[in-house]
């Protein structure tokens, strides 16, 4: 606890080994919590991670070592993360959802040998997104559904607009192979 006490005084007067010293003695236990609680996505975990990290930087002032640890002060952190994240993506699945709906029906196709009808496009853009890593699908609705601009993405995620172009990049790899595949699954059922 004292040693704990002695590098928060240390962090808070810009010590930049303080810096390193913090990050290294609590990014495995962190990486550990934030993998476990989010089903194992690593892309995730290390957003959240990071994300953690520059929160807990940004608001050292208001730690206090007599109610706990720095790694459970961590782990709060890294729960509001998730639980903000997961919220949006709530948000992000109405607006999916009310934007499909107005949207017209499938198209009527030939069925499938085993009875299934195609999928439209619809259908396979959502498909896609929900088997791709949480983060990379999020940043591409916001995008693309909601329209916001890389700027916008990047203050809302606390990351820089290199991150955040990073994080679409790989987002739109993804989707793409997630896609195809997809449409290579329907047409073989055909």
């Amino acid at each position: 606890m004292d040693d704990e006490r002695a590098l928060i005084r240390r962090l808070k007067r810009g010590d930049t080994e303080a810096l390193r010293e913090f990050y290294e003695s609590l990014i495995d236990p962190l990486y550990r919590f934030v993998y476990f609680q989010i089903q194992e996505d690593k892309g995730f975990t290390e957003d959240i991670v990071q994300e953690t990290f520059l929160r807990a930087i940004r608001s050292l002032s208001g730690f206090s070592p007599g109610k706990g640890s720095l790694q459970a002060w961590l782990c709060g952190i890294a729960r509001n993360c998730i639980r903000e994240h997961w919220r949006g993506l709530d948000k992000q699945a109405a607006l999916v959802q009310s934007l499909t709906a107005t949207q017209a029906e499938p198209s009527s196709g030939s069925r499938g040998l085993q009875g299934d009808p195609p999928l439209d496009t619809r259908e396979r853009v959502n498909i896609t997104l929900a088997q791709m890593p949480r983060a990379q699908a999020s940043a591409l609705v916001t995008k693309y559904v909601a329209g916001k601009s890389v700027r916008e993405i990047a203050v809302g995620l606390g990351k820089s607009e290199k991150a955040v172009e990073s994080l679409l990049s790989r987002g739109r790899e993804a989707f793409r192979r997630h896609f195809r595949e997809q449409a290579r699954d329907d047409e073989e059922k055909q």
